[in-house]
């Protein structure tokens, strides 16, 4: 599958370490797998009708700001300048 697009992210060192760890005990390198995460989370998504079901320790990774669970990890639009604004 020829890959037209490119998404770049912002990692922290760690996170960043881990992921390569994660990949090379899968044989896969970090972007091979981010592609493989990110299709399942997205089929996922299409076939429950836009629910999704994080992880059961996902909140563990979270600030305690209740407006707002995902903000620590998965950042707004806004914050980077870009379309779309805070949800």
């Amino acid at each position: 599958m020829r890959k037209e697009a490119s998404l770049p992210i912002r990692l922290d060192t760690e996170l960043s370490q881990r992921l390569n760890r994660a990949a090379e005990r899968l044989g896969l390198t970090k972007s091979g797998l981010i592609r493989i995460l990110i299709k399942s989370f997205v089929d996922q998504l299409e076939a429950n009708g836009g629910k999704i079901t994080f992880p059961l320790r996902w909140q563990e990774h979270q600030p305690k700001v209740p407006s707002s669970p995902l903000r620590f990890v998965a950042e707004t639009r806004a914050k980077y300048g870009g379309k779309g604004g805070q949800r």
